[in-house]
């Protein structure tokens, strides 16, 4: 088991052989602390909602993805269409409803649905409604020009195990909750603002915002991909931003995630991670959550599985006593990419750290920079860097490693 202290010291070996031969830690140290004026600044970050370019995103073949192919709607056919136009304290359903069964109880919208090829269009406005939906297969949710608030639980509500393809029109989308979840039925889960027993897939060019005041922001208990294009913003005061069972893809797009609580994460998921490209900004402020003998830090990521980041730009913040801005159970593999890490938080219950690993850390290609204020810069049971074009930097508080483009 490689420790930490012997990846600061290859670190420092590796500085020393650059500077003239000067081989004195303390010296390198003391000179550093000159040079930066006792004061090591991190980089800033911060939200960003501006658009980035992307190349256009391959939709796959059944041949070339058999396992997600059918997470492309390009790949399926949504000919039917019902529209919920939501209008204060009311909404109407119209469209082709043959076959459905329809609840509206106010704003409060129920469909239960044995149809194929289904396409729930929502638009309007409403601070005391929701959508939900009992589904026996996949369908699509376009939403466009709509702002949503459920007052006793989630605003959007797939109990469907099958597929939820999110699409985003040309106008902005915004979903909020409210305080306590009160009309959840007995033997249901509604977990998030924004929940699905399925897979959700997100797409489409508008920006969508999800609050959540006291739970998640969004849940799926199966997995989220996000695809090139997309701009989604969201936000927990009391549960995690993104909450998913079987894994979190994100092909491309913006994604903005702000927590604020105790234990919670920007991302969580028990499955693997794998970000090809995007930006990901995550800023969480939240201490160590303990609960009996158990203890919960605060993390922008947090992956119970495998952490695979081939491409995008990370920015991650943490803020509260015993974070983390990377916490993973199995390996990570940086293969591209810009990724930033701050920590500020102080040590408490747990240590604050910037990158903690419980297997290994493999870094082949891309920037990696990680700041953590007390200098828990990095933590993995093994470690490998890549060799050739590289710069490695290891100063007190921070770690940077570059891969020279050739």
């Amino acid at each position: 088991m490689k420790k930490l202290s012997y990846i600061f010291l290859l670190s420092i070996a590796m500085l020393t052989a650059c500077n003239d031969g000067d081989s004195d830690l303390s010296q390198l140290i003391a000179d550093y602390d000159e040079m930066s004026g006792g004061n090591i600044v991190p980089v800033s970050i911060a939200f960003d909602r501006s658009a980035i370019d992307e190349d256009a995103e391959v939709v796959p073949t059944i041949a070339d993805d058999p396992e997600y192919y059918n997470d492309y709607i390009e790949n399926s056919n949504f000919r039917r269409t019902v529209t919920v136009t939501y209008d204060g304290e009311t909404a109407t359903v119209s469209g082709d409803t043959g076959g459905l069964t329809v609840s509206v109880d106010g704003a409060h919208v129920v469909i239960n649905s044995t149809n194929t090829s289904m396409c729930y269009v929502l638009t309007g406005q409403s601070a005391n409604g929701s959508f939900k939906i009992y589904s026996d297969h996949r369908f699509q949710l376009y939403a466009d020009n709509l702002n949503l608030t459920n007052q006793t639980g989630a605003a959007i509500n797939s109990q469907s195990g099958k597929t939820m393809y999110f699409v985003v029109g040309t106008n902005n989308v915004t979903l909020a909750d409210a305080g306590e979840y009160t009309s959840t039925p007995v033997g249901e889960d509604e977990k998030a603002t924004l929940f699905s027993e399925g897979q959700i897939v997100f797409s489409g060019m508008g920006q969508l915002t999800v609050t959540s005041n006291s739970k998640n922001a969004v849940t799926s208990d199966d997995y989220v991909r996000f695809r090139v294009g997309t701009n989604v913003y969201l936000t927990s005061m009391s549960g995690h931003g993104l909450k998913t069972n079987d894994g979190v893809f994100i092909n491309g797009g913006v994604l903005n995630i702000d927590v604020h609580a105790d234990g919670m994460k920007g991302i969580s998921s028990d499955d693997d991670i794998i970000i090809d490209g995007g930006r990901l900004t995550v800023i969480t402020e939240g201490n160590t959550l303990v609960q009996a003998n158990d203890t919960s830090s605060a993390a922008a990521i947090k992956c119970d599985s495998t952490l695979t980041i081939n491409g995008g730009e990370l920015r991650l913040l943490t803020k509260g006593a015993g974070s983390k801005g990377i916490n993973v159970n199995g390996n990570v593999y940086i293969n591209g990419g810009d990724i930033y890490i701050v920590n500020t938080g102080a040590n408490g219950v747990s240590k604050a750290k910037g990158l903690k690993t419980d297997a290994s850390l493999t870094v082949s290609s891309g920037h990696l920079y990680i700041y953590s204020l007390m200098a828990n810069v990095l933590d993995a049971v093994e470690y490998n860097f890549s060799e050739g074009y590289t710069k490695y930097e290891f100063k007190p508080k921070f770690l940077e490693y570059i891969k020279l483009r050739e």
